[in-house]
């Protein structure tokens, strides 16, 4: 009896552990633009046929501090609304020169069909840098 049982709960198990194929992350870091970058912009793009909505939303300095703005119009999950097909919303920050920049955005769906990119800025609205998310 132990012998059946033993391979049955390893798959349980195992099973159990997996992460929920629905929510996904996008996430890019390490990101630097020089002294001069003084806004983090994170883009999502939603090429997908249906609405996704959001969960978490950051971007982070090195240290893991929050520098994100709060939600405005046009910015993921504003008022907690889904990003329909073919749309862009983006998610903001005010950032300082010295420091390296991440972003993490969860979606609560899979993420097959979204993309994004972190882009730092002048204060001339001068792309510095533009990373994708992974």
């Amino acid at each position: 009896m132990k012998n059946v049982l033993t391979p049955a709960i390893s798959t349980m198990l195992l099973v159990c552990s997996m992460p929920s194929a629905a929510a996904s992350l996008l996430a890019v870091g390490g990101v630097h633009g020089g002294s001069s970058q003084v806004k983090a912009y994170c883009y999502v793009f939603n090429a997908s046929g249906t609405s996704i909505t959001f969960g978490a939303r950051r971007i982070l300095d090195q240290s893991g501090t929050d520098v994100t703005l709060p939600t405005q119009e046009g910015h993921c999950g504003h008022f907690n609304l889904p990003l329909g097909p073919n749309k862009t919303c983006l998610v903001s920050g005010d950032i300082g020169g010295g420091s390296v920049y991440a972003c993490k955005i969860w979606i609560n769906e899979a993420k097959a069909l979204v993309r994004g990119n972190l882009d730092l800025r002048d204060s001339a609205n001068k792309v510095l840098v533009s990373s994708p998310l992974r």
